[in-house]
């Protein structure tokens, strides 16, 4: 955990100023049904994890313009969604209505380009290029029938590894996470597949006068214990 909050502080300060800031979900560790599986989580208190998330998003905002705050899972971020409303709302986020303060699919146009940001995302190959692929042909198809919203950028999270690819004439990113790998997570992945696939980090998008996209990565290495002498 100590390490993780160098990570985190180390971006902050090494962050430009921000026009637009995704949070992409899965803001706070939530309740965790399977408490087995989440021995490292400090705790399981909703309004405790908003007041952490408020003092770790707060000492990135005085750099963000505007911000968004997207919905996650309902494991961790709550099922009704209150503590991240709450979030939101004391930390100024763009309401995404009169009534509330996030949502789970987030279509904007920022700077010419337009974007489609989620949380979820499909699960289970093992090439982070598989997932944007197929991502980027449903869209395409979807979009040719008029069933959604054109895209030039779609950003997905969930999975915690960085991917940045160009596919079917749509740029896709798959964010890092600022989660290192979890007792879960080698349960269900085994160890070395987790920690292959995990990241950690932030990824910023820029757009210049001629349209051209850039993309600037903040990705911190997996923490990694001393080996044992026996």
């Amino acid at each position: 955990m100590d390490y993780t909050w160098s990570c985190w502080t180390d971006f902050v300060k090494k962050c430009p100023p921000i026009d637009l800031l995704i949070v992409n979900g899965d803001l706070i560790e939530g309740e965790n049904p399977s408490r087995r599986d989440t021995m490292d989580a400090v705790t399981d208190n909703f309004l405790t994890q908003g007041k952490m998330a408020e003092e770790t998003l707060g000492l990135l905002l005085p750099k963000v313009k505007k911000w968004y705050l997207v919905r996650g899972t309902a494991y961790h971020d709550g099922k009704h969604f209150e503590t991240l409303e709450s979030v939101a709302k004391n930390l100024g986020a763009e309401q995404w209505s009169a009534h509330r303060y996030t949502g789970y699919v987030l279509e904007a146009k920022w700077n010419g380009l337009s974007i489609n940001a989620t949380h979820h995302q499909t699960t289970g190959a093992i090439y982070p290029g598989t997932l944007a692929s197929r991502t980027t042909l449903m869209a395409a198809a979807a979009e040719r029938l008029g069933k959604l919203v054109p895209a030039d950028l779609i950003i997905r999270s969930h999975v915690h590894f960085k991917f940045i690819g160009q596919s079917y004439g749509k740029w896709f990113i798959s964010t890092p996470a600022w989660k290192l790998v979890t007792p879960y997570a080698i349960k269900k992945m085994e160890q070395v597949r987790a920690t292959l696939l995990s990241d950690l980090g932030a990824i910023l998008v820029k757009k210049d006068d001629t349209n051209s996209i850039t993309f600037k990565e903040f990705v911190y290495e997996p923490f990694k214990a001393n080996i044992r002498l026996i």
